[in-house]
C-alpha cells in the first residue's frame, strides 16, 4: 500500500493545478451558480413608470401593491419624465394614476382610471398590463361588495350593529389574506413548494447543484483508470507482488479519502453560507453519496477504453441527472408515470438528506465480483508432472 501512495503522490505532484481545479469544482461551481442565478433574477426586475396624479389612500395601496411583485420596479416620476424614459427605452411601460381614481374605486367604477404607455420595445407590457387591471377589479369589487352589503344591512332592518364601508372593505382583505384563496404549486427538489414563497423564480437547492458538480469532477478526476490500463503499464505487473486489479483499487480507495476530505469542508463551508444548522443526517447522505460517485465512477471507467469516451458518458450522466432530478427543471412538468424516477433518482436521496446505501450496495456487489473474477483468472495455474 505505502508503494502505491508514493506512486500516487507522483501522479498528483505532476496535476497538482487540475487536480485541485476539479476537487473544488463541486464547491466554488454551487456557490457560484447560486449567487449568479440570485443575482440575475434580481437584476432581471422589469423597469416600469408610476405617475400619481391622486394622493388617495386608493392610489396609494394600488402602488405598493404593484411594488409588492418581485419581477417589477416600480419607479414613481413626473408624467413628462416618465414619458421621455419610456421613448429613450429606459422603462418598459408607464401607468397613469388618473386625479379621481379614489373617488371611482370608492364608487365601484372601474373605468378610465388609469392610463397606461407603451413603447415598441416593451416586452413585458401586457403581463404587467393584467397584474395592474387585476389590481384595479379587486379593488373595485371589494367596494362593490361593501356598498351591497350596507345596502342589504338597511334594507333588511333590525340590524344590531350598522358596519361602516372601512370597516367592510377592511374585514374583506383579512378574509382574503387568511383564506389564501389561490394558491399554485411547484415540486423542484422532490419538494413541494408554493408559489410566493420566494421572492426568486429559480432558488436551486445548493445540495443538488453540488451533487451535480461532484457527479462531473468525479468522472474526470478517474480518467487515470484509462490511462493507466494501456498493456505496456499493465504488464509490468506480472513482476510485481502486487496484482493490477488490487492496484486499482487501492489508488480508488486514496482518491476517495482525498475527497472525503474535501467534502468534509464544502460541507461546513456551503451550511454556513446557506444554512445555520449542522445536519448529521445531511452529512452522512453526502458521505454516501460520495461513496456512490466513485464507485460508479470506477465501474463506468473499467468499461471504457477511452479517456473522451469517459469525459462524454459523464457529461451525459450529469445532463440526464440536471433534467429528471427537479434540480433545474420542476417535477410537476412530467407526467405521474415517471413517479419512481425520483423516488430512486441518486440526487433525490441527497436532497432529502437520506443515506444512498441501495446504489452503494450496487456498485460495491459489481466490483466485488469485477475483483474476485480478476483475481481467479490472473491465478498461476499448477504444474502437473
Amino acid at each position: 500500500m505505502k508503494s502505491i501512495w508514493i506512486t500516487r503522490w507522483l501522479h498528483w505532484k505532476k496535476q497538482l493545478i487540475s487536480l485541485l481545479f476539479w476537487l473544488f469544482l463541486p464547491l466554488f461551481g454551487t456557490i457560484i451558480i447560486i449567487q449568479a442565478a440570485h443575482a440575475f433574477q434580481e437584476d432581471a426586475q422589469i423597469p416600469i413608470g408610476l405617475v400619481l396624479h391622486d394622493d388617495s389612500p386608493f392610489a396609494q395601496q394600488l402602488y405598493s401593491d404593484i411594488a409588492a411583485s418581485p419581477f417589477v420596479q416600480v419607479q414613481i416620476l413626473q408624467e413628462k419624465d416618465a414619458l421621455k424614459q419610456l421613448e429613450a427605452h429606459d422603462l418598459d411601460s408607464v401607468f397613469v394614476i388618473e386625479e379621481d381614481y379614489g373617488e371611482q374605486i370608492q364608487k365601484g367604477n372601474r373605468k378610465n382610471v388609469i392610463t397606461a404607455y407603451r413603447s415598441d420595445l416593451s416586452f413585458a407590457y401586457s403581463p404587467i398590463k393584467e397584474m395592474v387591471v387585476s389590481l384595479v377589479q379587486q379593488e373595485t369589487g371589494r367596494s362593490k361588495a361593501a356598498f351591497y352589503v350596507m345596502r342589504l344591512a338597511e334594507k333588511y332592518p333590525p340590524y344590531e350593529k350598522r358596519w361602516s364601508w372601512e370597516e367592510i372593505t377592511s374585514k374583506s382583505k383579512e378574509i382574503q389574506k387568511e383564506e389564501d384563496l389561490l394558491t399554485s404549486t411547484f415540486s423542484f427538489f422532490g419538494e413541494t413548494k408554493k408559489q410566493g414563497s420566494s421572492s426568486r423564480l429559480w432558488d436551486p437547492n445548493p445540495w443538488g447543484i453540488w451533487g451535480l458538480f461532484l457527479i462531473l469532477s468525479t468522472f474526470f478526476l478517474f480518467d487515470w483508470m484509462v490511462k493507466e490500463r494501456e498493456k505496456k503499464l499493465t504488464s509490468r505487473f506480472a513482476f510485481m507482488r502486487i496484482s493490477f486489479s488490487a492496484y486499482l483499487l487501492g489508488n480508488a480507495f486514496l482518491y476517495l479519502l482525498l475527497f472525503l476530505i474535501i467534502d468534509s469542508l464544502s460541507f461546513v463551508i456551503l451550511q454556513r453560507i446557506y444554512d445555520s444548522s449542522i445536519s448529521t443526517e445531511l452529512f452522512l447522505s453526502i458521505i454516501t453519496f460520495r461513496w456512490m460517485t466513485v464507485a460508479g465512477s470506477f465501474i463506468i471507467a473499467l468499461c471504457v477504453k477511452n479517456i473522451y469516451t469517459l469525459y462524454g458518458t459523464g457529461l451525459a450522466i450529469v445532463l440526464l441527472f440536471a433534467i429528471t432530478s427537479g434540480v433545474i427543471l420542476p417535477t410537476d412538468l412530467f407526467p405521474n408515470s415517471m413517479g419512481w424516477v425520483y423516488t430512486y433518482h441518486p440526487i433525490t436521496y441527497l436532497l432529502h438528506n437520506k443515506p444512498i446505501w441501495n446504489w452503494l450496495a450496487l456498485f460495491l456487489f459489481i466490483i466485488a465480483l469485477w475483483y474476485i473474477r480478476k483475481e481467479n483468472s490472473n491465478a498461476p495455474s499448477k504444474w502437473h508432472s
